[in-house]
């Protein structure tokens, strides 16, 4: 490709398990035709290297490349070197693009001429997707977009520093010099996105997310260190941070959210692994974490809590004992002040104070209904709070379209809210749980659930949005049904017919966890429809469950006969539930379907030989011969004799 628009770096270091799915959602790109991707295996000892090679070969405007391996840093440098697009994009290779991420970031870039475009983000595993508290502190605070900013504008922005969330001019790189630390450090995106952040003169920044960032995977490049030694990396890695900010940046406020995100993020990450390793070896943490702490200048710790103020206290005094004491025990679920540590500590405490300033969560356990009312079973925690108090709760729905409805508390008791359903109106609800009139201490309600409440004459979608909050879409039923009769599978297309009362214009695909949406015509003939659905739309997510739903009001959508099929990398189940047709795609390798299969029929033959032991047993009782003494005979002969008679 001579001149792209956007050049895709993905290094690649033994990630063979997750790499097609990273590479399948930038083929998946609205803006393909614009892109090019350079994979750039980094001395990968798996699959990876083979993998990228058959991409290349699939499509024009992939690239590979090999090199000895030499971390993160080197390789993403290395792609710089190659890259002819106006825009890079760093995505590494177990993680996932939202289908139209890059035509989205360059739309923005492009009409702002921006340096940077930062764009919001989720951490998902196999079950669901949520967000993270990065995510939380520097786009889901926002209202709306932010465009043509800096770092002077919008502080929060330091607290951003993932690479792989931001699209970057080319042209902004080159002359700044930026490029990534040549040294194997953890956390080597601080010093670039610093850097970026310190000298970006235009950056937009999108509430919207566009980056699925994987929990559990191996890293993609770098090898991992032992964690007990990470603290001599870390050191290394905050001087250089430390370093930039005190050279370039003068604004307090900017300084203190970045040591705020030290010590209240990354330390107590760095510290949280510590619980994996023996007593022994908890010194060289605790040493580690010690040299991190004395970067911050005693300024900025009067921004902190009463907790952070003694850990961080135990942690600069070296009192490691009273340290392992403080941090063997959840003091944010359970406030209880360690009574064997030592005086000076236990005055600093104050749970009441922290509590007042903590945030409040809130979460829905189970949603249930009758005929008239919904049921939610909740559970709110303030870090620090021994116990919330009922009488100071109050719940509100939120509706975008109406006003908003105040639930107080004689609908709700202990930890059960019951209230009817024309609470709910037409539409997406949401439910904000407010704890006395601190408004602080509010939260929209959160839940993992996804499931639908059926009524008379409505049913409720209840599922979760993309930042975990709980969703109730509250939708009129009607005596139609939609029932798909047949389901064809070609390789590269379902097609569904069936027959419907109604005719409706179009389907819904909608991703279960509402990263993605898509529209497909229905066409009638008579009242028998067909719908066609490429292949391809069903792999633009990382989670890949659909749900099939109409626009327009309805009873039901329903399949005659559940559905199965293999392909080269999925399991395909579509089946009902409840309401609506529910599709999965579940990841295979014909090596895991074997080993399925050779687990059933040892089961089956273990229950076999079970069944065929019980039946000798039975056999063996039905032929036991019974033995009559010479009188009990006489007497069975007479009564025969007189029957006869």
């Amino acid at each position: 490709m001579s001149n792209p628009k956007i050049s895709v770096i993905v290094p690649v270091y033994n990630v063979e398990t997750y790499l097609e799915d990273a590479l399948d959602s930038i083929v998946n790109q609205t803006f393909l035709e614009y892109i090019e991707v350079l994979m750039i295996d980094d001395g990968s000892t798996d699959n990876s290297r083979y993998i990228i090679e058959k991409y290349a070969l699939d499509y024009e405007n992939f690239y590979s490349f090999h090199k000895e391996n030499e971390g993160l840093s080197v390789t993403r440098n290395y792609g710089l070197n190659y890259a002819k697009g106006d825009y890079i994009y760093f995505m590494d290779s177990d993680d996932y693009l939202i289908h139209d991420a890059l035509e989205k970031m360059y739309q923005i870039a492009s009409m702002y001429d921006n340096d940077v475009v930062t764009a919001n983000f989720f951490r998902y595993n196999e079950n669901k997707p949520w967000a993270h508290v990065i995510s939380d502190y520097v786009f889901n605070s926002l209202e709306e977009n932010l465009y043509n900013v800096t770092l002077n504008d919008y502080s929060n922005l330091i607290w951003d520093m993932p690479v792989w969330n931001k699209l970057y001019k080319k042209e902004f790189l080159d002359e700044n010099n930026l490029n990534f630390y040549d040294g194997r450090v953890i956390f080597e995106d601080n010093i670039f996105s610093t850097e970026v952040y310190i000298k970006a003169k235009s950056v937009s920044v999108l509430k919207d997310g566009v980056y699925c960032w994987r929990m559990g995977a191996p890293n993609t490049s770098i090898s991992q260190s032992h964690d007990i030694n990470r603290g001599e990396e870390l050191y290394k890695m905050a001087v250089m941070v430390k370093n930039l900010l005190n050279d370039n940046i003068e604004s307090k406020e900017i300084l203190s959210k970045k040591y705020l995100k030290w010590l209240t993020l990354d330390i107590p990450f760095y510290m949280s692994r510590i619980k994996s390793y023996s007593k022994d070896e908890h010194i060289y943490i605790f040493e580690g974490a010690n040299k991190l702490v004395n970067l911050v200048p005693e300024e900025f710790f009067n921004d902190l809590n009463n907790y952070y103020k003694v850990f961080y206290k135990m942690l600069k005094n070296k009192d490691w004992d009273d340290l392992s004491e403080l941090i063997s025990k959840d003091l944010e679920k359970n406030p209880d002040i360690p009574l064997n540590i030592d005086e000076k500590y236990i005055e600093m405490f104050d749970f009441e104070e922290d509590a007042e300033n903590g945030k409040l969560k809130s979460y829905a356990l189970k949603i249930t209904s009758d005929n008239e009312d919904i049921k939610i079973n909740f559970q709110n925690n303030i870090p620090f709070l021994q116990k919330i108090k009922n009488n100071k709760l109050k719940f509100i729905i939120k509706n975008p379209k109406v006003s908003d409805i105040v639930i107080f508390k004689e609908f709700f008791k202990k930890n059960q809210l019951v209230f009817p359903i024309d609470f709910l109106n037409i539409g997406e609800n949401l439910i904000m749980t407010q704890y006395g009139n601190n408004s602080k201490q509010q939260s929209l309600m959160e839940t993992d659930l996804h499931k639908t409440l059926i009524f008379e004459d409505y049913f409720i979608d209840v599922s979760r949005d993309k930042r975990g909050f709980l969703r109730l879409n509250k939708k009129r039923r009607k005596k139609i049904d939609f029932l798909i009769e047949d389901i064809k599978f070609s390789g590269d297309k379902f097609q569904f017919t069936g027959h419907s009362g109604v005719k409706f214009e179009k389907i819904l695909l909608k991703d279960y966890f509402n990263f993605n949406t898509f529209e497909y015509p229905i066409t009638y003939n008579k009242d028998h429809f067909c719908i066609e659905i490429n292949y391809e739309d069903f792999l633009k997510a990382p989670l890949k469950n659909w749900e099939l739903d109409l626009i327009g009001d309805y009873n039901k959508i329903s399949v005659s006969k559940s559905f199965k099929q293999l392909n080269k990398s999925y399991d395909i189940r579509i089946k009902n539930s409840k309401n609506k047709v529910r599709i999965k795609f579940q990841p295979y390798t014909p090596v895991e379907k074997i080993n399925e299969l050779n687990t059933e029929v040892k089961t089956l033959k273990k229950k076999n030989k079970s069944l065929t032991k019980k039946n000798k047993r039975l056999k063996s009782k039905s032929n036991i011969n019974i033995k009559f003494s010479d009188k009990t005979k006489n007497f069975f002969k007479k009564i025969v004799k007189k029957i006869k008679s």
